[in-house]
């Protein structure tokens, strides 16, 4: 068991190990109106992530067309208190709820001192306009990889993401608006499309 865990383990570090031709010839930059995030947990030079980009399966593709939302809140948090907001974007609706137990399934984690990713979830920067498909968002996870999230203090209105959750579901999301509240950290109102596995 432990040799599995330590493989597994070796396996993982292996696929975090950038693959800089790949990146030097990508021919497609993506739009920053948020230049400044910057990775939370790890440099700016830290690689990223290069798992391919699922094939689509025949007759359809693998993802059913996007969930879109105009608005998906992600409420502020009081420091102490309930010290995380959390957002399940595999459920249909998405679904944000505060708690500090924990609570499994969560894809973003937004605490009183930065936007984390779940467990199980690549986060990269995103396109400012929605991508044409959820294959196209995960190359942005791929070749855009943002490590464990972003601090606080580099979230922006325009800032754009997109994310692979731990079920397969792939979602883009656009941070519209930041809304202050006096006693609690301030809300994350965003855009999201979401695409769900077949």
């Amino acid at each position: 068991m432990v040799i599995l865990a330590v493989l597994g383990l070796v396996v993982a570090c292996v696929a975090m190990i950038p693959d800089w031709a790949s990146l030097l010839a990508a021919d497609r930059e993506p739009v920053r109106l948020a230049p400044t995030l910057t990775p939370v947990g790890t440099s700016p030079t830290t690689g990223k992530a290069t798992a391919p980009a699922p094939a689509p399966s025949p007759g359809g593709g693998a993802f059913l067309p996007p969930e879109n939302l105009d608005r998906f809140v992600l409420p502020g948090t009081n420091l102490g208190l309930d010290p995380a907001a959390r957002a399940d974007l595999d459920s249909r609706p998405p679904r944000a709820w505060v708690d500090d137990s924990g609570t499994p399934g969560a894809d973003l984690v937004y605490t009183y001192f930065d936007l984390e990713r779940g467990r199980g979830v690549v986060l990269g920067s995103g396109p400012a306009t929605r991508p044409g498909s959820a294959e196209d968002c995960l190359r942005f996870t791929q070749t855009e990889s943002l490590g464990a999230g972003v601090s606080k203090g580099d979230l922006a209105p325009g800032a754009a993401f997109c994310l692979s959750t731990g079920d397969g579901s792939v979602a883009w999301l656009k941070l519209m608006r930041i809304r202050d509240q006096r006693s609690r950290s301030s809300s994350l109102e965003f855009e999201v499309a979401v695409w769900h596995r077949r």
